[in-house]
């Protein structure tokens, strides 16, 4: 599937797959070698440690280009982080809808949550 996006400032476009072992194990140790930096914000830490590695381990190939400039591929985490919006929305919801087993969260029993313990 391909994410473009294109204003006055910025040019994309990405590739993104569905994913393999490859990429499983590659966002996974993604996941495991990022480290929150002490004093990040709750959300920041979210996007290094879960969005990112999933955007990029299910992105084969990419250009993006900042006035012209190409980036290097894959982004770092600080030039993904200076991306507008909308792209980075974009490419999200592509890689989650190829891959909606990485975001599946677990159901909780909201009954469990409002019960008093009886520890």
């Amino acid at each position: 599937m391909k994410v473009t996006y294109k204003d006055e400032n910025v040019t994309a476009n990405i590739e993104v797959i569905k994913s393999t072992i490859r990429t499983g194990l590659t966002r996974s140790k993604m996941i495991s070698d990022s480290e929150p930096i002490e004093g990040e914000d709750d959300l920041i830490i979210y996007m290094r440690r879960f969005a990112f590695p999933s955007l990029i381990a299910a992105s084969v190939k990419g250009t993006v280009k900042v006035k012209g400039k190409a980036l290097p591929w894959p982004l770092t985490f600080d030039q993904f982080l200076e991306l507008p919006e909308q792209l980075g929305d974009q490419w999200l919801d592509a890689v989650q809808e190829l891959n909606p087993q990485w975001f599946d969260l677990p159901e909780i029993d909201e009954k469990k949550v409002n019960e008093p313990s009886t520890e």
